[in-house]
């Protein structure tokens, strides 16, 4: 009957803490899923993507006339 209890025990013991796992990814994942832009964000942002994305490309040399018209 004791190695049985003792059995019974670890494994309710190991349940507790699966649980508890589970319920901090469950937060985690809810965190990052709040914390992704919306559609509407990403949709009207892309012309300050486009501005950082020539700014860069000029800073690393290029021209910025001929980036504008990679990018068109």
């Amino acid at each position: 009957m004791c190695t049985l209890r003792l059995v019974l025990e670890i494994c309710f013991t190991q349940a507790i803490n699966l649980k508890q796992i589970l319920e901090t990814l469950a937060q985690i994942l809810g965190t990052i899923v709040e914390n992704i832009p919306s559609h509407d964000w990403l949709h009207n942002q892309p012309s300050g993507c486009r501005q950082h994305h020539i700014l860069q490309r000029c800073a690393e040399g290029e021209n910025p006339n001929t980036v504008e018209r990679a990018r068109s």
